[in-house]
């Protein structure tokens, strides 16, 4: 069932439906509040949006890099079982 929450991200709110556990989403946030800070100490002033889309890169990266090693280690169990299955 969705929930309203409502967050803070660089200083700004935002009220949001989720079905998400809102200790993931409180967690999301800090890491993108965390990200965010990181890239906006490196860019000029006003720059709001490209730190934003430097952020979504960032996360899009990582998720991408987990989803390869969890196909890795789906491949391995699968194998695993294979050869219990064997036995």
């Amino acid at each position: 069932m969705q929930k309203h929450l409502t967050i803070t991200i660089h200083g700004k709110q935002y009220s949001i439906a989720t079905d998400e556990n809102d200790h993931d989403i409180y967690t999301a946030v800090q890491l993108v509040e965390s990200l965010l800070k990181g890239n906006l100490e490196k860019m000029p002033p006003n720059s709001d949006h490209k730190a934003v889309l430097a952020v979504a890169l960032r996360l899009a990266t990582d998720l991408v890099k987990n989803q390869h090693v969890l196909k890795t280690y789906e491949q391995k169990v699968g194998q695993l079982v294979d050869f219990m299955e064997d036995i």
